[in-house]
């Protein structure tokens, strides 16, 4: 089964594209709003206001709203989520360009045998899910992978749910009744 949620992308860059336009062009403004004295002036958020004879600073959240969306998008984290489990290996792959400095956080690539997987969980928070896999090493011991899955719609959710299951269960009746399903020989006379 493939999940591939690359096309949501698209409106994803609109968003940081729009949001950061408008923050740069208000602090162009900022930068250049003081042209009587010929001082060039950087203030976050503040304008000088004409208050009954007096000048006043005050400050405008004109881009804080863009801002708040900006954080809002790294809050939800990657949008490509990527799923194959055609074969006998497991790949989950999280990648996001534009959030680079959040490191491996941004973008991440697990590849292992199905055999591996143990267990599974999705943490839900509002407007954020988060994918934990646990998976036996070489050594015997148990590892925990996790990746953001927020962009995830509710189908393809269900159908990874089903998918990691199924690898789930199959993992555990092979090991209830020892390994010899896995590597079973085929019969020459059938």
């Amino acid at each position: 089964m493939k999940i591939n949620t690359k096309s949501r992308l698209k409106a994803n860059r609109i968003a940081y594209l729009v949001c950061t336009f408008f923050i740069f062009l208000n602090l162009g403004y900022k930068v250049l709003q003081d042209r009587e004295t010929g001082d060039v002036r950087f203030e976050l958020g503040a304008t000088e206001v004409h208050v009954d004879g007096a000048w006043v600073e005050w400050y405008s959240p004109v881009y804080w709203p863009f801002f708040a969306i900006i954080l809002f998008l790294i809050y939800r984290g990657p949008v490509v989520f990527k799923y194959d489990t055609e074969g006998d290996v497991m790949n989950l792959k999280v990648e996001d360009k534009v959030l680079f400095f959040l490191g491996r956080f941004a973008n991440k690539h697990y590849e292992f045998p199905k055999r591996k997987l143990v267990d599974w969980n999705i943490i839900s928070l509002p407007f954020f899910r988060l994918l934990t896999v646990e998976i036996e090493s070489k050594t015997g011991s148990i590892r925990t992978r996790r990746m953001p899955i927020s962009y995830l719609r509710d189908s393809e959710l269900k159908k990874l749910k089903m998918s990691l299951n199924k690898a789930k269960s199959l993992n555990a009746r092979f090991k209830k009744e020892g390994d010899s399903l896995r590597n079973k020989p085929k019969d020459k006379f059938s």
